[in-house]
């Protein structure tokens, strides 16, 4: 069992992924417009890429399962 004062550095640790996440996407979809801008197919796929593997994290780190959000994604 943990103790209450472990609980909370958890949650803080899981509040900081969360926040170090949010900028993660939003980094990637600065990438993925810039790289639509210049024309390079190979980079906006590797900004489609990195940003989908951002978001399936942040889902997992919020409480989704990865099932969860792919047939979220599928409906």
């Amino acid at each position: 069992m943990e103790r209450p004062q472990e609980k909370g550095m958890q949650i803080a640790k899981n509040l900081k992924v969360v926040e170090w996440l949010k900028s993660e996407i939003l980094d990637q979809v600065a990438h993925l417009f810039r790289h639509l801008f210049q024309g390079n197919r190979q980079s906006v796929l590797e900004a489609l890429a990195s940003l989908v593997v951002a978001v399936f994290v942040m889902a997992r780190r919020v409480g989704f399962s990865y099932r969860e959000l792919e047939g979220a994604v599928l409906k």
